[in-house]
């Protein structure tokens, strides 16, 4: 039993035994998703992104690519805002935030770029609701959750 096509693929390859393989998607409760406004604030227009902050998520490509898109910005349109939200399950993922913390003073996108570590599902819920997008970037994503709670909540998904 795999949990997406991109998976399935790679297992027929693997094992070579394709009418074995039974594909099954996640559940995924939106409901609470659903009811949020879809009218967003554009004051400052907001992005997020959430994912654990593991090495696969590419965390710094996004900042990487957010410092770009904002420096190619017309002066007279609203900054946005990219939130990161993800938990962090050790040291090293702690050493990671940290490290993705830097990162954004060294694009000089700080002012621009919120943290959120560990978060209630209760907050999680009011960022997905206050947001225009939501990115996900993970490279081989299996079964991207994010981008189901981005659709239900209203927000465009970029990946």
């Amino acid at each position: 039993m795999v949990n997406s096509s991109w998976t399935q693929s790679h297992i027929e390859k693997l094992w070579g035994i394709p009418a074995r393989i039974r594909r099954v998607y996640p559940p995924c409760d939106t409901s609470g998703l659903q009811v949020l406004p879809l009218e967003k604030s554009m004051k400052p227009p907001k992005i997020v992104s959430v994912a654990q902050f593991r090495p696969e998520k590419a965390h710094p490509l996004q900042l990487e690519a957010f410092a770009v898109a904002i420096k190619k910005l017309d002066q007279d349109l609203p900054r946005p805002k990219i939130q990161l939200v993800g938990s962090c399950r050790n040291e090293a993922d702690e050493k990671r935030l940290q490290n993705l913390k830097d990162l954004a003073i060294k694009l000089n996108v700080d002012d621009h770029v919120e943290f959120h570590k560990n978060v209630l599902y209760s907050d999680l819920v009011r960022l997905l609701g206050g947001a225009v997008a939501g990115i996900h970037s993970m490279t081989d994503e299996h079964f991207g959750i994010s981008v189901v709670e981005y659709m239900a909540a209203g927000a465009i998904p970029i990946g």
